[in-house]
């Protein structure tokens, strides 16, 4: 039986809390790639969470290279938040800008 994408979300969430940022960006991998991809919102939301967990595994890298490699990944997701956010609509306008300044800022 697979997991849920609840259950993998949940198992994301429980990784963040132990600072585990990088395997908790690979659990919110597996679950974008259960959203419907004509969910924008959920898939910009969790793609974010990636861009999150991503920004904060690199301060956890053992290397200079390591730390800007997270950190474009990190940039990356965020700018595919925001792209997300904005094929969700109008109303998500200040999702999708808070995406574009977290890109721009990193």
């Amino acid at each position: 039986m697979s997991a849920s994408i609840d259950e993998i979300l949940g198992e994301a969430t429980g990784l963040e809390k132990e600072y585990e940022w990088l395997q908790a960006s690979g659990f919110y991998g597996q679950a974008l790639d259960m959203v419907d991809e004509e969910d924008y919102f959920g898939r910009g939301e969790i793609q974010e969470k990636i861009g999150n967990s991503l920004h904060r595994a690199a301060f956890q890298a053992e290397s200079r290279e390591e730390f800007e490699s997270r950190m474009r990944q990190a940039i990356r997701a965020y700018e595919e938040a925001r792209g997300l956010y904005e094929g969700s609509g109008d109303e998500n306008a200040a999702w999708m800008l808070r995406c574009e300044a977290l890109s721009s800022y990193h």
